[in-house]
Formats: structure tokens, C-alpha cells, sequence
């Protein structure tokens, strides 16, 4: 029972050992192919090239990055006009956001967001081109709203961390709208009169901007004005670890548009498919385009992806550009209201992608991991056994002895006795004193009486017994009693 249970223990340690490789050493490979849209890497699907490129793009202006949020750095009226970037999978904006940018827009900028997938707040911000937005928070009493100004900022407030948040949002009187360039296609819209009143109010309250097409491993895009617009158009291939693969190419389904007919712009397509539109929002625009992996770093090397970055960029307003980057990563206060959940998959396809990504997750991760490969490495140590009680060992020394003296003296065989103390007695002068016994007698003597200071006699007594008894084959109990004698008096004398 035992073993099994050691046997279970050390296979789950392995286990655990072999995750914790499989987290800390997975196919770094396939994480490099994956588009994760980040402005300082260098990995196929990162924007590296792009970003170094929008840092010089207008020479006599900054480009700077958002820190912590489009609310809080993103100014909604700057001094100059000015331009707002987003490339990735997805722009995560809460409701403040959303108003900021709005505003940012609505007074004479440009925003140009490139990514497979928008809050629905913010399309339902671009259709409605002059708003108001009110929040209004409910009780059991009363409604209490936080309003915005035209510039984004909150009027007033009552915060209740207890209450749910709903969107309301109020029409303006429609300010004054620009005229669009003759060179831009226009979206033919029909107008409501043109359709079923079903049709229409479904299309007019639709929140989709993105049609998905079949997967496919090629995209042909292209521009409307002429001076972008190439014969042959743009080709771009979704390559896996260097190999050509099938990819979900979007498009922009415009048909939600209806209410706003000619205020919004062709201005390129993917396979005879609108993909970038642009939106007048009040004095701004809002430019919308559904492939961003068009200006990541594997395109970037290649001449049609410059051309094409180049052609895409040309639509910005001269001025200050504001990169956006915290945008890419999930808050889970965001945009609470319409969220859909397919969409908070952050663009990974690990199941441990995210939470490797954020560091308090990582440390947690690896500190459960250690956790347990501790328990496991500890647990399946071999315990000790009981220690039984064990009775004391005798002496037995002064029985021996009794024995074999017993066992010598019937025998009387009284030279082997005298024989095995002189034995036992050089074997101490060899031990203590460190004496070479091997030498004469008559060598030996003085170095015994120098080492131990026991008198000359009393060892010359000794040798002189022990000759006796070598030179004769049986000595008498007597001859053995006296040599006995001498070398207890040695042993009583010696220091």
C-alpha cells in the first residue's frame, strides 16, 4: 500500500514538472506568428516598422503615446489638429472613452482605427453624428445622470458603486457638415422610402460594421483615389511559421450607414469589398479600416506593404499624432454594456496567453506551479520508520576475559598466556607512545624509560622475564604470576 502510494505521489510531481516546462518552454515559435500588435516587438504580426514610422511621419510635429488611457491623455480639443492612431485586434474604450474620442473628433481631428473588431458604443457614436451622451445611473427612488460636455468632459455626477449604468443618448441640432472631396466614392444608400420600413429599421439600429467572408489565404486591397489605386492592386498573403495559411479577411458593412447618406467615403476595398471608409463626425473624421494586418511588420518589409502604409497614411490630417496602445489590452470594467463575450479572447489562442501576459497573473501562475512541485518533491521523500527501543549493549569485556583465563589455566598452558600479554603490552607502548617495538631489547629499553619516566629496573625487569619465558618451552605458573607482576607495576608507574 505503501509503494502504491509512493508511486501515485511521484507521478504527479512528474506531472506537475512537465506543465510547468510545457508553460515556461512552450512553442516559442508559434507564439512569434501570433498577431498580438504590439508597437516594440518584432515578431511577424507586430507593428515595430509601422510605429517607427508614424514617429516621423510629419517632421514638424510629435508623435506621442497614450500612457494610460484615451480618457486622460487624449485632449478633446487640442491647439492644432491632430491625429489619433489604433492598430489591433480590437480597441477596448469604456463609456469615457468613447465620449472623449468622440469630441476629440467632432472638433476637427482625425481618428483612424484599423482593428477586426469595435465597441458597439462607438459605431453607435459615429451614426449619430451630434449627441449628447447622458449616463444614467438607477435606483429604487430616482434617476441620476452624469452628463458630458461637448468636449467630453463630465458635468456632474453621482457615483453609487452599488448601481448599473445604462446609456441614453440625446440628438443635438446638427451643426453645419463639410463638403467631401469629388475624388471619393460616396456609399449608394437608399433611403428609407427605397426599402421595407423593416428592412430599414433594422439596418438604421444594426450595431455590425464587419462582414466575415470564408477563410482564404490571400487578400487583394486597393484604394478609390486614382493617384493610390494600382492596376493590380495589393496582394497580401496570411503566412503561419512562413507558410501560406487560411485567414478571416473582414470587410466594412456600410448598410448601417442608412441615416447618414453621403457623409460617408469609399476609400478602399479587399477583394471588391469595402474595407476602409471614412465617416465625417462634426469638423473630423473617423477612418475605419477592417485589415490591420496590413501594417504589420511582415508586410512592412515587402514594397507593396510600404506602398500600401503609405497610401493609408496620406488620409491623415497634418499635425500631432496620439498612439494608442493600453487600448489593446482587456479592462474588464470596459464597455460593460455591450460587450459581446466572443470578443474577449483578447486575439490569443493559448489558454494561458492572458493570463501570462498580465505580470500579477504570470507571478501568481508560477508561484501555484512552484506550490505544488514543492508539496509533491517534499511528500514523496521516504519517510523513516519508527525508531524501535532497543536495549543497551553489555559489557561483556570482563566476562571474556574470566572465560579464557578459565579456559588458559585448565589448559595450563602458561607460556601462550605470558605470550599474549607481552603482545598486548608492546601493542600499548606502540599506541601511546608511539615507540617502534620492533628494535632490540637492549635498543629499546631507554626510549621506554625516556617516553613513559617509569624506572629502568622496572622495565628491564620485563624483557628480562620475557627472554626468560621465550627461551624455555614450558614455564611455571609461578615464572608466569611474576611476570605479571612487572608489567602491572609498569602499568602503575607510567605517567
Amino acid at each position: 500500500m505503501q509503494n502504491n502510494k509512493f508511486l501515485y505521489l511521484l507521478l504527479g510531481g512528474f506531472g506537475i514538472v512537465l506543465l510547468l516546462l510545457f508553460t515556461l518552454f512552450s512553442d516559442s515559435e508559434a507564439k512569434k506568428w501570433r498577431e498580438t500588435y504590439h508597437e516594440d516587438e518584432k515578431n511577424p504580426y507586430d507593428l515595430h516598422i509601422f510605429h517607427e514610422v508614424l514617429q516621423t511621419y510629419f517632421p514638424n510635429n510629435t508623435a506621442q503615446k497614450i500612457s494610460s488611457n484615451v480618457a486622460t491623455d487624449l485632449p478633446a480639443n487640442p491647439t492644432k489638429q491632430s491625429n489619433y492612431v489604433f492598430v489591433g485586434q480590437e480597441p477596448y474604450f469604456d463609456s469615457v472613452d468613447i465620449v472623449r474620442i468622440s469630441a476629440f473628433v467632432r472638433n476637427g481631428n482625425t481618428a483612424f482605427i484599423s482593428a477586426k473588431e469595435i465597441p458597439n458604443q462607438l459605431i453607435d457614436s459615429i451614426k449619430n453624428e451630434y449627441y449628447k451622451p447622458i449616463i444614467t445611473q438607477k435606483n429604487k427612488n430616482k434617476a441620476k445622470p452624469i452628463e458630458f460636455d461637448d468636449d467630453g468632459e463630465i458635468i456632474s455626477s453621482d457615483n453609487d458603486e452599488e448601481e448599473e449604468n445604462d446609456r441614453a443618448y440625446a440628438d443635438e441640432k446638427p451643426k453645419k457638415k463639410q463638403n467631401k472631396p469629388a475624388y471619393i466614392d460616396t456609399i449608394p444608400t437608399l433611403t428609407e422610402e427605397q426599402m421595407d420600413s423593416t428592412q430599414a429599421e433594422f439596418i438604421a439600429n444594426s450595431h455590425s460594421l464587419y462582414n466575415y467572408r470564408d477563410r482564404d489565404s490571400t487578400a487583394l486591397l486597393n484604394f478609390n483615389y486614382p493617384n493610390l489605386h494600382t492596376p493590380n492592386g495589393y496582394r497580401y498573403t496570411f503566412k503561419y511559421k512562413n507558410k501560406g495559411a487560411d485567414y478571416g479577411w473582414t470587410d466594412l458593412n456600410t448598410d448601417i450607414f442608412l441615416k447618414r447618406k453621403n457623409t460617408v467615403q469609399v476609400l478602399g476595398y479587399t477583394d471588391s469589398l469595402t474595407n476602409f471608409i471614412r465617416v465625417s463626425h462634426g469638423k473630423g473624421y473617423f477612418l475605419l479600416h477592417s485589415t490591420p494586418i496590413a501594417f504589420t511588420n511582415l508586410y512592412m518589409t515587402e514594397t507593396e506593404g510600404k506602398d500600401y502604409m503609405q497610401g493609408a497614411l496620406s488620409y491623415l490630417a497634418t499635425g500631432n499624432i496620439y498612439w494608442d496602445e493600453p487600448a489593446k489590452t482587456y479592462r474588464p470594467e470596459d464597455n460593460k454594456y455591450n460587450r459581446r463575450q466572443s470578443n474577449m479572447n483578447l486575439g490569443h489562442k493559448g489558454p494561458l496567453d492572458y493570463i501570462l501576459s498580465q505580470p500579477a497573473l504570470r507571478w501568481a501562475w508560477y508561484t501555484f506551479l512552484a506550490t505544488i512541485l514543492l508539496y509533491f518533491v517534499f511528500r514523496t521523500k521516504r519517510r523513516q520508520r519508527v525508531i524501535p527501543v532497543l536495549v543497551p549493549n553489555l559489557n561483556t569485556s570482563l566476562e571474556y576475559i574470566q572465560s579464557m583465563g578459565r579456559l588458559y589455566f585448565i589448559q595450563r598452558d602458561h607460556k601462550n598466556i605470558a605470550e599474549h600479554k607481552m603482545h598486548i603490552f608492546q601493542n600499548a607502548l606502540r599506541e601511546k607512545y608511539s615507540l617502534p617495538i620492533h628494535l632490540p631489547a637492549e635498543q629499546l629499553v631507554p626510549r621506554i624509560v625516556q617516553k613513559t619516566e617509569v624506572p629502568e629496573n622496572i622495565v628491564r625487569e620485563i624483557y628480562t622475564w620475557y627472554a626468560f619465558i621465550s627461551n624455555n618451552t614450558e614455564i611455571s605458573e609461578d615464572n608466569l604470576l611474576r611476570f605479571h607482576e612487572s608489567i602491572h607495576t609498569f602499568n602503575m608507574v607510567c605517567r
